[in-house]
């Protein structure tokens, strides 16, 4: 009797620990799922646009140029001058100071 008291404690906490446990069930009580991303030292801490594109990139400009983030990593987009102006509708504008 007292064998099948100890397995059935024993098989609740591990069944309680194994699924009220995970990253999921911890976010339904407050407590996010949070992912850090490493920022190119070249972005600066200035933006003076953020737009997101149609592909669910998102788009960044700043004084150093126009930056593009994936969900996994980033991208400068070659620019000749300085961009001031950011717009998407579709596609990417960008205007500069020539």
């Amino acid at each position: 009797m007292h064998m099948k008291v100890a397995a059935f404690y024993i098989s609740f906490f591990l069944l309680y620990f194994s699924f009220l446990h995970t990253p999921e069930a911890l976010s339904q009580v407050g407590l996010p799922y949070l992912s850090n991303y490493k920022v190119p030292s070249q972005l600066g801490n200035q933006m003076w646009g953020i737009v997101q594109g149609d592909s669910q990139e998102m788009y960044f400009l700043n004084r150093k140029g126009v930056f593009a983030f994936d969900g996994y990593g980033w991208e400068a987009l070659p620019l000749k001058e300085r961009p001031f102006a950011l717009c998407s509708k579709g596609k990417l504008y960008v205007s500069t100071e020539k």
